[in-house]
């Protein structure tokens, strides 16, 4: 029976960075989904805002993780390491400091959060693509190229699946300005322990095997 592999083999090997690579690609991915899905609902809500000026304030999820990109390419070797860490740290810190704005309608100090956490993840992506690709055998190249944008969009989509779980749990249809501020909270709270892991296994990821 013919049987095609889609995986690059060391992602399915215990312990391999690659497999720590992938798991933070889908990890990360999942963690970022909550403003793209709710922001705009929420901004109109609960500050009030249009939707074109709540349109305004989602975009700039996109620009801080292009600006980032952009900024931080061409970095040399050694210091992606620390970048990736670093890229991961920042999406805790984003995701913890939504929680404790966007809720409280601190406009501004949102806005910067929303800066944080895209640009965290603009920093590192390329990155992580980069590592991976590379770490992986001439052979299994083309599996781990097109393993990351089905991990990727496999992670977008669970994390606005959840998101929907949060917020439904949570009441938010006709829901009041106190729920929504409930639910404002836990959309970004609730995926703080996955954020966590994320940076746990960018750590992995990038530290040198034993051996």
């Amino acid at each position: 029976v013919y049987k095609r592999q889609i995986l690059p083999c060391q992602a399915t090997e215990p312990g391999h960075p690659i497999a720590f690579g992938i798991l933070t690609t889908l990890t990360l991915s999942l963690s970022i989904m909550s403003f793209i899905v709710y922001g705009p609902f929420l901004l109109i809500e609960l500050y009030g805002m249009t939707p074109l000026e709540a349109g305004f304030v989602v975009l700039i999820e996109s620009l801080a993780w292009g600006s980032a990109a952009v900024i931080m390419s061409g970095v040399a070797a050694t210091r992606e390491p620390r970048i990736i860490r670093t890229g991961s740290a920042m999406v805790v810190i984003g995701l913890v400091g939504m929680a404790l704005t966007l809720p409280n309608i601190l406009l501004w100090p949102m806005i910067a959060f929303v800066i944080v956490l895209n640009g965290g993840m603009g920093m590192m992506w390329g990155y992580v693509i980069k590592r991976i690709i590379g770490g992986v055998p001439a052979a299994e190249k083309d599996r781990a190229a097109s393993t990351l944008p089905i991990t990727q969009q496999t992670g977008f989509a669970l994390g606005a699946a959840l998101s929907g779980v949060v917020a439904n749990s949570l009441g938010v249809e006709g829901a009041d300005a106190a729920t929504l501020e409930r639910i404002g909270f836990w959309l970004f709270a609730g995926f703080v322990p996955l954020a966590l892991a994320a940076n746990w296994l960018a750590a992995r990821f990038v530290s040198p095997r034993p051996g």
